[in-house]
């Protein structure tokens, strides 16, 4: 098949949405699935916390507050459009890496565009979840490769 899926974690989930949303040019990315994926780096969470802008500075070399529209576009949120491909996400509420926020507002903004997607919240931090919870995450991603791939 030339349709392909692409599921990510951690930085594999922003890569996975960015890539699915901003350069699908010839449409062959079908679904996108990210667990504890970055959606917005212009987030208040990491804005306002000089770590993270020092992070930031020191991966891209790029300083944030005269380049905001570099770190928009490297943000799935910003990328996002009507046609974007369905999205299934897996966050977990005590994240320290990935706040909640993240998977909460791309959530919003796909059902603003009309873009199907499931928002999925667990207890625990960057994807060590319960064995129950992380057996749901496996479940809820096979049965939407199912029905949306």
């Amino acid at each position: 098949s030339d349709d392909f899926g692409l599921i990510g974690a951690s930085a594999g989930g922003h890569l996975s949405m960015l890539y699915g949303y901003g350069y699908n040019s010839d449409n062959d990315i079908k679904m996108v699935c990210s667990i504890v994926g970055p959606t917005n780096f212009t987030d208040p969470n990491y804005t306002n916390n000089q770590a993270w802008l020092d992070l930031y500075l020191n991966i891209t070399g790029v300083e944030y507050a005269s380049n905001i529209p570099y770190y928009e576009q490297l943000s799935p949120i910003f990328r996002a459009t009507s046609s974007s491909v369905p999205t299934i996400m897996f966050y977990g509420n005590a994240d320290p890496l990935v706040p909640t926020s993240q998977g909460q507002d791309l959530h919003a903004k796909l059902d603003q565009l009309g873009v199907y997607n499931e928002f999925n919240l667990y207890n625990g931090g960057h994807g060590n979840w319960s064995q129950t919870d992380t057996l749901d995450a496996y479940a809820k991603l096979v049965a939407f490769v199912q029905n949306k791939f």
